[in-house]
């Protein structure tokens, strides 16, 4: 609650309505709904050691509603079921409904979903600066999240999520302009307050 309303304070959406739950799950993950509804599950606290860490995730799920994110998707895949059908009512054979579909999501749904990604980790970065968070925790922050995952082309061309080590790469490009944001917010929380899992 305390990072969530900092971040959505400046992130210049008054109408949306804005709200931050934790949900208990072993899975460490967190998402946004269209209009605001950010959630964080439990486990995601066992790699957040302080509220900038934590500003990092939220930033970044305020970042795909103000990007409007979900409802792109959901416009991707109406578009992806439409052609489906079309195909199904044109043939018999299952294979070619099949292959559309993995085609599909290689080719188009998968790549526009890392993209989304990139995006909203660039305003999220941003946002927690202005924010008066710490921009580089977002760094020791993805180090630890992204530890245990897998940096292969492969695992990344079948994920919605880009690897961490790009990841990670972009993050470090754009510390300097967070820098400055950081730099000028009005108030400035650092680090924030520490978090014990």
């Amino acid at each position: 609650q305390r990072v969530g309303k900092n971040i959505a304070a400046i992130a210049g959406k008054p109408y949306y309505d804005w709200e931050f739950e934790v949900f208990v799950n072993s899975q460490a993950n967190a998402f946004c709904l269209p209009g605001g509804k950010v959630g964080v599950t439990s486990s995601l606290f066992d790699f957040a050691a302080n509220d900038a860490e934590l500003a990092t995730v939220v930033g970044h799920e305020i970042g795909h509603a103000i990007a409007r994110h979900g409802g792109e998707r959901m416009t991707q895949s109406a578009v992806q079921e439409i052609g489906a059908q079309a195909i199904s009512y044109t043939t018999e054979e299952a294979m070619f409904v099949t292959a559309f579909g993995l085609l599909t999501n290689v080719g188009a749904i998968l790549p526009y979903s890392r993209a989304h990604e990139y995006e909203a980790d660039h305003i999220g970065l941003m946002l927690m600066a202005k924010a008066g968070y710490d921009p580089r925790a977002s760094l020791s922050f993805w180090k630890k999240f992204g530890k245990d995952s897998s940096d292969s082309r492969l695992f990344e061309i079948l994920s919605t999520h880009p690897i961490s080590k790009k990841r990670l790469e972009e993050m470090e490009k754009l510390q300097a302009k967070a820098l400055e944001y950081y730099q000028k917010a009005p108030v400035k929380y650092g680090l924030g307050q520490k978090i014990t899992p």
